[in-house]
């Protein structure tokens, strides 16, 4: 099953994310490992289970939700692939075209540095532009 990577936004509940992405909070809460599926943050990531058929998406790959201040260049570093590949994936002309809120497909040997590495905690690498805000 795809992995949708989501920012949690103002005002949203599990319930709120699995409605719109086709999956189910019990699903969400296992794949982030969350003891409390009513204590979601604002800025929090979690990686959302979405159906096959919600998102065309080759099997193995990950789905990322551009976030403001996003370039595909900072994402290619974050996920360890090759902006091309992201290019060829997506169909995107243009590198600059990109907006908060759009969906990339990323290819299936992407690292993804929102997997937790146990219960709670996840590794991140800090990128150019990062702000405390924004990891």
């Amino acid at each position: 099953m795809p992995l949708l990577i989501y920012t949690v936004q103002p005002k949203d509940t599990l319930w709120t994310i699995a409605s719109v992405y086709g999956s189910s909070i019990q699903g969400i809460a296992e794949q982030n490992n969350l003891a409390n599926p009513d204590l979601i943050t604002p800025g929090q990531v979690l990686l959302i289970p979405v159906r096959d058929n919600v998102l065309e998406v080759p099997p193995g790959s990950l789905v990322y939700t551009v976030q403001p201040g996003d370039t595909l260049y900072v994402i290619s570093l974050l996920f360890g692939v090759s902006m091309q590949s992201i290019l060829a994936l997506n169909n995107i002309p243009n590198p600059a075209n990109i907006v908060p809120g759009m969906l990339i497909v990323l290819p299936g040997n992407a690292v993804n540095p929102f997997q937790p590495v146990e219960p709670g905690i996840i590794r991140y690498t800090v990128l150019p532009g990062d702000t405390l805000f924004r990891i």
